[in-house]
């Protein structure tokens, strides 16, 4: 019987495979595994918020505290030790008029950008990413960056330097939920607006404004049992601590009017950093009365946004 030269190679390699020994298989199998790890080790990764670096996501949180902005159903179409591309469905918290009363929106078509690799005690990680959408067919750019990030260091314990006025933005804003028994609740949300990393901690140190930006009676309490805890919360480039504001806007306490409002109204307040001393203004939205001579029961900042 005649062979064909391809079915004879094939009986070839198929007695080929029946005897080799098994582990010779393996060994081979595995070498080709850890080929491919080490191949994909040669190339930076990126930083998820679960603290695990991650290579080509399809889907990825970039700030963390708020999950305010992220990437969905993306394609990479290059990775390499320099950059990587790729196309995505870019997910944004416009925060109009405010980020708590605001959701997500999409935009199908970005492109996205890492660059700027570091060594790192994870490996090499990008340390820059850039998003550029449209918006009404209006170009735009979104900008994260790692730098100065404590997970990007060599060392596992690297103090972060408070947030200074000039780093902040933020907003003392209502919370629609939060109406009952004569109260609302305001959160305060201080967004680190800077390239650099830094942090926040404990009670905020508030002060009420008017119109005419005169100061107010302001009395900041602690809100709950004495026994919150000030914690440290780390801010990269756009991530925000929160805190909660309860008060009554129209129930009036010992001396004061009970017609009409009980104070002037707030239209700004004074934020400071208790650690460095220092301050920013922040608008109140909407702006209201804060019944009892300014008394407010304010919660310890934390990295999550109250919702009552």
């Amino acid at each position: 019987m005649k062979v064909s030269p391809k079915l004879a190679a094939g009986l070839l390699l198929a007695v080929g495979l029946a005897s080799s020994p098994a582990g010779a298989v393996a060994t081979a199998t595995a070498s080709t595994a850890s080929s491919t790890a080490i191949a994909l080790g040669a190339q930076p990764l990126i930083l998820a918020c679960t603290g695990a670096p991650e290579y080509e996501p399809a889907s990825f949180v970039i700030s963390c505290a708020d999950a305010n902005s992220e990437l969905t159903a993306t394609r990479w179409t290059s990775w390499t030790r320099r950059g990587a591309t790729g196309v995505t469905r870019f997910g944004l918290n416009l925060c109009n008029p405010y980020c708590a009363a605001s959701r997500i929106q999409f935009f199908p078509g970005s492109s996205v950008q890492l660059s700027r690799p570091v060594g790192t005690r994870h490996g090499e990680l990008y340390s820059l990413l850039v998003v550029r959408y449209r918006i009404g067919g209006v170009p735009k750019t979104f900008s994260f960056s790692w730098a100065g990030d404590p997970s990007f260091s060599r060392s596992r314990h690297v103090p972060v330097a408070a947030c200074r006025a000039p780093q902040l933005s933020g907003n003392l804003s209502v919370i629609p939920s939060g109406n009952g028994a004569g109260n609302v609740t305001y959160a305060l949300e201080l967004v680190n607006r800077s390239e650099t990393t830094c942090s926040l901690s404990g009670l905020p140190r508030l002060q009420l404004f008017g119109r005419d930006h005169e100061r107010l009676s302001t009395q900041v309490q602690l809100a709950g049992p004495g026994g919150q805890r000030a914690v440290t919360v780390v801010l990269r480039h756009g991530a925000p601590a929160w805190a909660s504001a309860r008060f009554s806007p129209d129930v009036p306490g010992i001396g004061e009017p009970v017609t009409g409002r009980c104070e002037a109204t707030a239209y700004s307040v004074r934020v400071t950093e208790r650690s460095s001393g220092s301050a920013l203004i922040v608008p109140v939205r909407p702006p209201t009365p804060v019944c009892e001579h300014g008394t407010m029961r304010v919660s310890m900042l934390t990295p999550v946004r109250p919702t009552s």
